[in-house]
């Protein structure tokens, strides 16, 4: 059997009655011969007075009313007299309007209140829209002037925008839906038919008007927001040439002639092409050939784009519109290779000329580090710690003090060419060993200072030669190690540090040990290598054993090769630094608290970002960290924690920043958004992905 395309369906069966779409508005002037169900002046649920019938409908009637507690007018709508079987159903309709309807609030939808009951009927209250719906005002006047449908048409694409942001499927966009108020102003109504978009599954039974409905939901139900956005087009279709683009009697004409929608220009004379274009767009077969959005069409159409109508009106864009804003053309290909070539210049020129300013290329090494780290552990062993390591760690480090001193005592100490003569180097190579395992506080990896001095843990310093210019070691004295009862023998010292002891004078230590140790000494003198350059040797010794040994400027106090106590200045600095951190979290905070509350925060793109950054930085933790000192699972733990804590962070910072950038700038973050929306493939992502 045929039925007609404009009759409203929602899946039922034949038998029972049509209760969904849009009530028939009256005519001022129209007198209906069936009697009202409640006539003017009547109150009900001690709250609401019937001032006029609105319409009627397959929905049932629609009044106007008072609300005597708040003092406003608004709309009830009322179901229809059914059998008692169908009456359940039908509440859960009302119930299910309400509740997806209540989720939208936009000054181009019309707001739904909530629902009610009187005398055992139920009705829902609404927002009341004083004016004219869009079917009956392009009945009565034919299409709208061309500036004056760009107007209704970009606050159309923002109401429906509006309702796709909180994952809403209207199914039932058509002109009678749309109202135009006493201000001019666009109101999509009736949510009769809406569904969340996760709730609608395949294979449903048709929901809507047919002459407004997608192919592909007249082929096989399969509804989605391009479904909507067809419906877009065929009204905005009507709204710009008076006409339907569809004259069809039945469902199959109707499907045949989908295939192929006539061009707005055939009906209206000099119309502007980017209109045609838009509409014909939104008419593609094909739901993937359609725009990706309803801002995306209003950013197709002429004049005031969506974006900019939407910040003119003093309101935050979605983050989905500022991804449709913009050009979005193609990368042009030379211009995506000049800036292929641009970074692997750039790339090329780091390598170059980081020979000429890192000073691991300055500094030459004279042995690679794995004969360093040989070169360490044949010092312990000399020193008398020939026990077999739980856990070693190595690495290089940097002596800052060596070069400023070198280059304030001899301007041409400064230059790099001159850096490898100073004593102690300024590039200096580090091993650690342990008789237990080394974990370090940071969670990741050993380094010089972490862990911090503790017992067992013997520490290294050479030259980039391997000559000793640091050792420290709290590794105690195990049963059945051999003692010395005398005074120690400082000249291995010497030896491993490649000094000359007759170049030296025995001096008075001064300064705290850096261990501690029963027998102490220190010397004063110059280098063999550089005889103008003086230094001074500090060393101590435990039960006949070497426990530490530092070389340095005669003026400067002996420093511990583990972490120093921080000075005045520092306990200020981080003072400074903590109560900053604290305090921008707390105003992070209340801005996150305040942009939820006007609904600005980009949920999904923040979860996104925090989805991104978990990963990517317990990767990171993963690549750094010194697996030899994991032992327990307790390390990946806290690493979690860790990771799940900065990317909370990010989140935080996110939701109280952005919302404000896409009010204030909104330009700066189109690739952005588009990037966060998953259009990898977006020309302008690639082009500032290249650039940026």
């Amino acid at each position: 059997m045929n039925s007609d395309p404009g009759d409203e369906v929602e899946g039922r069966h034949a038998s029972e009655p049509s209760w969904a779409g849009e009530t028939e508005r009256l005519d001022p002037d129209h007198r209906s011969t069936q009697p009202f169900r409640f006539v003017p002046g009547s109150v009900l649920a001690n709250r609401y007075r019937i001032v006029s019938l609105l319409g009627r409908g397959g929905m049932g009637e629609v009044y106007r009313a008072d609300d005597l507690e708040l003092g406003q007018p608004v709309a009830l709508k009322f179901m229809p007299e059914i059998p008692s079987k169908s009456e359940r159903r039908l509440k859960r309709a009302l119930l299910n309007e309400v509740r997806v309807a209540r989720q939208v609030s936009h000054s181009n939808v019309c707001r739904v209140y909530d629902i009610g009951e009187s005398e055992g009927r139920s009705f829902v209250s609404m927002e009341y829209v004083d004016g004219e719906d869009l079917s009956s005002l392009l009945q009565r006047i034919g299409r709208l002037p061309q500036e004056k449908a760009l107007q209704v048409a970009h606050q159309l694409c923002r109401g429906l925008a509006a309702v796709h942001a909180k994952g809403i499927l209207f199914r039932d966009l058509k002109p009678s839906n749309v109202m135009i108020d006493g201000h001019g102003r666009v109101r999509i109504t009736d949510f009769g038919v809406a569904a969340l978009a996760r709730e609608v599954r395949a294979g449903a039974p048709l929901a809507g008007t047919p002459g407004y409905m997608a192919p592909e939901q007249l082929a096989s139900g399969e509804t989605t927001a391009k479904s909507d956005l067809y419906s877009l087009g065929l009204v905005l279709y009507e709204l710009f040439t008076g006409e339907k683009p569809f004259q069809a009697r039945s469902i199959e004409d109707l499907k045949r002639a989908q295939r192929e929608p006539p061009r707005p220009s055939a009906l209206v004379q000099h119309l502007d092409g980017a209109v045609e274009e838009a509409i014909l767009r939104c008419l593609e077969f094909d739901p993937s050939r359609r725009p990706e959005s309803a801002q995306a069409v209003a950013a197709m159409l002429p004049g005031a784009g969506s974006l900019a109508a939407t910040l003119g009106a003093g309101e935050t864009p979605l983050p989905s519109m500022v991804a449709d804003a913009g050009e979005t053309g193609r990368l042009e290909p030379a211009l995506g290779i000049a800036c292929l070539i641009s970074i692997l210049l750039g790339l090329a020129g780091v390598l170059f000329l980081s020979g000429k300013v890192f000073l691991a290329h300055l500094v030459p090494l004279e042995l690679p580090p794995e004969a360093l780290s040989w070169r360490a552990r044949d010092v312990l062993q000399t020193f008398g710690y020939d026990e077999l390591p739980a856990s070693r760690a190595s690495g290089f480090g940097v002596n800052r003090e060596s070069l400023e001193l070198g280059a304030s005592r001899d301007s041409s100490a400064a230059r790099p060419g001159t850096w490898e003569t100073l004593r102690p180097s300024p590039l200096f190579f580090w091993y650690r060993q342990s008789s237990q395992r080394m974990v370090p506080a940071n969670g990741e990896k050993v380094t010089l200072d972490d862990p911090p001095l503790l017992a067992g843990i013997s520490t290294v310093r050479l030259d980039p030669s391997g000559r000793l210019v640091g050792f420290l070691s709290t590794q105690q004295v195990t049963e059945g190690t051999e003692t010395l009862s005398g005074p120690p023998d400082w000249r291995p010292l010497f030896e491993a540090s490649g000094l000359e002891w007759s170049r030296f004078t025995p001096v008075e230590p001064a300064g705290r040990p850096l261990v501690f140790s029963d027998a102490r000494a220190a010397w004063e003198g110059r280098d063999s290598d550089r005889v103008e350059v003086p230094l001074r040797v500090e060393a101590g010794a435990y039960q006949g054993r070497f426990v530490y040994f530092r070389m340095g400027p005669p003026e400067e106090e002996t420093a511990p090769l583990g972490p120093q106590r921080p000075r005045t200045g520092i306990n200020v600095a981080l003072t400074i630094y903590y109560g900053l951190f604290f305090l921008g979290l707390a105003f992070a905070l209340l801005l996150v608290f305040r942009n939820f509350r006007r609904g600005r925060v980009d949920r999904q793109g923040a979860l996104r970002l925090f989805c991104f950054m978990l990963p990517l930085s317990f990767l990171g933790w993963a690549l750094r960290a010194d697996y030899s000192s994991l032992g327990e699972g307790v390390l990946v733990v806290r690493a979690l924690a860790e990771s799940l804590f900065w990317s909370g962070l990010v989140w935080l910072l996110y939701a109280a920043i952005e919302p404000h950038v896409r009010r204030l700038w909104p330009d700066v973050l189109i690739s952005w958004s588009r990037l966060l929306a998953g259009r990898l493939t977006d020309p302008l992502v690639g082009r500032d992905v290249l650039i940026g």
